[in-house]
């Protein structure tokens, strides 16, 4: 079904989706009748309603946010290496927040450069290693910084699930 209407209707977003279920395209497609525009937007309305009761965003979402922030970052010359890391680099479906990790020599200099960003709404933590901020869509960002000899394990530490951390430290 996705297919179909991405390459009939060019739909690749739940917004263009939906705007095509209340117009009365997807009905007048072959194979489609009104009753699956009736069934795409009562789906919508649960998703949407599921997202913002868990106040998650979904990936699509996430990534092109977090796509800037780390252009952004790779930008100053002190970060050494920039990731995302958590669920968004996990490709989970829905992102509770966005979580970035940067490799530097200089973490007071670097939280500085972000916390002047224009996508920072307001610091909601800074410390020496770490800055959290709410993004200027209403999205919390987290960034942690270590030296670049630690970059692997915190990537892949950060990257991991609370239960895959779990199985991994007890196989260790």
């Amino acid at each position: 079904t996705a297919e179909v209407l991405y390459k009939k209707l060019r739909i690749d977003s739940i917004a263009k989706l939906e705007k095509a279920a209340k117009s009365g395209v997807i009905a007048k497609l072959p194979h489609f009748k009104k009753q699956a525009e009736l069934n795409i937007l009562r789906g919508i309305e649960q998703f949407n309603k599921r997202t913002k009761e868990r106040n998650r965003m979904v990936l699509t979402t996430a990534g092109p946010i977090a796509e800037e922030i780390v252009a952004y970052l790779n930008k100053n010359a002190l970060v050494k290496k920039c990731d995302t890391v958590g669920s968004l680099r996990r490709m989970k479906e829905t992102i509770g927040d966005i979580d970035i990790v940067v490799a530097t020599q200089e973490p007071r200099k670097i939280i500085d450069y972000f916390a002047k960003a224009n996508f920072v709404k307001n610091i909601l933590a800074k410390g020496n290693t770490k800055i959290s901020i709410t993004h200027r869509r209403d999205i919390r960002v987290d960034l942690e910084i270590l030296p670049a000899k630690t970059y692997g394990s915190l990537l892949q530490h950060f990257t991991g699930s609370k239960e895959h951390n779990v199985a991994l430290r007890t196989w260790a």
